[in-house]
């Protein structure tokens, strides 16, 4: 009989071979690739990473630089508009809707200041901002800016809180110790909210500029949105009786009983507004 001499059988392929990067059909061992527990990345080793999260003493530590790390960044975005100051200055807030992509008309302007709970309207304080910026869950201008769209989306399809906003805008525009609006400000306002309204808004300017009015009060306010949703273009279910303020019972009785009135209707009517 023969011997046959017995070959060594090549061993199974270690896959460790390929993390070395060399020796791929060597039969030698391969050592385990391991961080270096002194080399620059230090800390964060698989090992002392995983330790570390699994602290749960230093969790609060963490949490505190986070928040305040946070602030820091968001008092330095306010700075921006601020120039120092603790509130946002004219020329601020005109930068502040710039970088945005807002023009100051635009009623998103308002809606910001309205979320964030602004109290008085060009005074936004630091700490307004701050709040407001983390009621949106924002840490920069592109975030902010992101959340423009449903902003408006909302604006537009949910009517209780369309209301809640056009209220809120008189008392936000309200100088201290007064309880009307001047004329010229209110007008720019509703300019701005029924500016994408088929309301032919222009009809009541007219009567008001007509009227010589030099003031316009909560009361006046609040009851024209009710007025400009409900009553028909024909004002056929408008009643007089109904507590209506007495500045818009001489509304309509302007557009149905005067020349002038009668005449401005049927002139500024289209097919596209609705038209008292």
């Amino acid at each position: 009989m023969h011997q046959h001499s017995h070959m060594q059988q090549p061993s199974t392929f270690q896959f460790g071979h390929m993390i070395t990067g060399h020796h791929f059909f060597t039969n030698e061992p391969q050592p385990r690739f391991q961080f270096p527990e002194n080399n620059i990345l230090g800390f964060y080793s698989p090992k002392k990473l995983e330790e570390y999260f699994d602290d749960e003493s230093e969790r609060p530590k963490r949490r505190k630089l986070n928040i305040e790390s946070h602030k820091q960044n968001l008092e330095t975005l306010f700075s921006r508009y601020s120039n120092q100051y603790e509130s946002m200055t004219k020329e601020g807030q005109s930068q502040f809707h710039s970088d945005l992509n807002l023009a100051s008309s635009d009623i998103i302007c308002l809606v910001i200041n309205w979320k964030w709970g602004i109290k008085k309207n060009g005074s936004m304080t630091k700490q307004e901002f701050i709040n407001g910026m983390n009621s949106f869950n924002c840490e920069n201008i592109s975030q902010l800016r992101s959340k423009i769209p449903s902003l408006r989306l909302s604006l537009q399809q949910n009517h209780k809180e369309f209301s809640q906003f056009y209220y809120f805008i008189f008392t936000h525009y309200l100088d201290s110790g007064r309880k009307v609006l001047d004329l010229d400000l209110a007008i720019d306002l509703w300019k701005i909210v029924f500016a994408d309204s088929k309301f032919n808004i222009e009809l009541w300017f007219s009567f008001l500029r007509e009227k010589q009015q030099k003031a316009i009060s909560q009361d006046t306010w609040a009851m024209f949105l009710e007025f400009s949703e409900t009553i028909s273009p024909d004002l056929n279910n408008f009643n007089f009786e109904e507590a209506w303020p007495v500045l818009i019972d001489e509304f309509v009785s302007y557009l149905t009983n005067t020349k002038k009135g009668q005449s401005l209707t049927k002139k500024m009517c289209t097919e596209e507004s609705i038209c008292l």
